[in-house]
């Protein structure tokens, strides 16, 4: 199960599936929040990409499957940022 506060590992995710591509979005925000560094080793359809980007965020496709590694050294961590996607894509109440 995918926790918004222990988002650290490797990912397989198939991007048909509603809640997979929910948290390859989720993911990519946090990414966005928290430095583009923390993600890697990131495979989209197939294709290597070297950094993730808000051009392949907004470009992300509704099939396929996206790979990539998350890892957030403690200092860099932004609780409110995942306390806040927590309740735009996991409908927390906040």
């Amino acid at each position: 199960m995918f926790s918004v506060f222990k988002p650290d590992g490797t990912y397989l995710l198939n991007l048909a599936i509603y809640e997979e591509k929910t948290v390859a979005k989720l993911l990519c925000e946090l990414c966005k929040a928290e430095g583009w560094a923390l993600m890697t080793e990131i495979i989209l359809l197939g294709k290597k990409v070297e950094k993730l980007t808000p051009e392949i965020i907004k470009a992300l496709p509704d099939a396929g499957m996206f790979e990539c590694k998350y890892q957030c050294p403690e200092d860099k961590v932004k609780k409110d940022v995942r306390q806040k996607l927590g309740a735009k894509f996991l409908d927390w109440i906040v």
